[in-house]
């Protein structure tokens, strides 16, 4: 009998321990959805301020015009007081459509982190790390945001040694080398969260390095070194989306190139989990990486762009 119920303890707490993550992951990705609506709900009200503060602008415009044409007079000063209200309006508008605008990010990265949490409970295995791709300790050296002309630019690591050092030219009051002035100019806080949501809201991704495709420890790639990420899909109920076709692009804002190679998907290793083979970075730098996805549902066919940006 003791055996008995040892034995039907241990069955309930193995079937419980998965049951209770899946019911942790599903709780978090319905609060996830649910700020999600209401930042996108906020957007759209913001951005109908800030069209309406717009079209104000244009109309002030005009009225400044017929103001200055009038000659000195009870009407022209009925309108020059009009005209200060109108644009007392017009930025009381436009400041409450940056305000919602504010509270809308501030609620969407609030829905990223649930559905970042809910993900990486419903697969461990595939989601392991929320921050970007990065480099390995081997390139701390080198300058954050270099220009084309930089030592590590596009070399064999074999040869390395002949690149050299690039060549700058100061003047006694010059206080930037050379080189900086090609350096790229980084938005303020730049988002370079491993996960996204896709520009429409069908789907989140998250990207990060398959670990057996890099010789370091922890995951970081080098420069000039082909490597594979894994790509983890999800719509926002966090159903898994299966085989979907996904077209690769990448590029570097600022500088007029795009990737050396051209990786692709190659397997999709699990439902919602892809492979993605080729790739490798020739530089330093903010590097943007847009994926393509086109997938079928019981619904409709579905097609939306996930953005990611890494600093290198």
């Amino acid at each position: 009998m003791i055996l008995a119920r040892f034995l039907l303890l241990s069955l309930f707490l193995l079937l419980y321990g998965p049951l209770q993550a899946q019911g942790s992951s599903n709780n978090a990705i319905q609060a996830g959805s649910e700020l999600l609506r209401k930042a996108d709900t906020l957007e759209n009200q913001a951005r109908k301020l800030i069209q309406q503060g717009s079209k104000r602008r244009k109309d002030i415009k005009q009225q400044r015009q017929t103001v200055l044409r009038l000659p000195p007079g009870p009407e022209k000063t009925a309108l020059e007081q009009r005209l200060e209200q109108a644009i007392a309006e017009s930025l009381g508008t436009q400041r409450d459509g940056a305000e919602l605008r504010k509270q809308a990010a501030a609620l969407r990265e609030q829905a990223l982190d649930h559905f970042a949490d809910g993900l990486r409970q419903q697969w461990p295995a595939w989601a392991t790390k929320r921050q970007s791709i990065q480099l390995s300790d081997g390139f701390s050296d080198v300058p954050a945001l270099g220009g084309h002309n930089v030592r590590m630019r596009s070399v064999h690591p074999s040869k390395k040694d002949l690149a050299g050092a690039p060549e700058t030219q100061q003047s006694n009051d010059m206080s930037l080398a050379l080189p900086r002035l090609s350096a790229q100019q980084l938005p303020p806080q730049l988002n370079t969260d491993s996960f996204t949501f896709s520009r429409d809201r069908r789907f989140i991704g998250h990207i990060e390095v398959l670990p057996e495709s890099v010789r370091s420890d922890d995951g970081r790639i080098e420069i000039n070194e082909l490597h594979q990420w894994v790509l983890v899909l999800s719509d926002l109920n966090g159903e898994p989306v299966s085989d979907a076709a996904i077209e690769f692009t990448g590029h570097m804002p600022g500088h007029v190139h795009g990737l050396p190679t051209q990786p692709e998907v190659t397997e999709e290793l699990a439902p919602g989990i892809y492979r993605i083979s080729g790739l490798k970075f020739q530089m330093r730098g903010w590097w943007v990486i847009e994926l393509l996805v086109s997938a079928s549902s019981d619904a409709a066919d579905q097609q939306d762009s996930l953005r990611f940006n890494l600093h290198l």
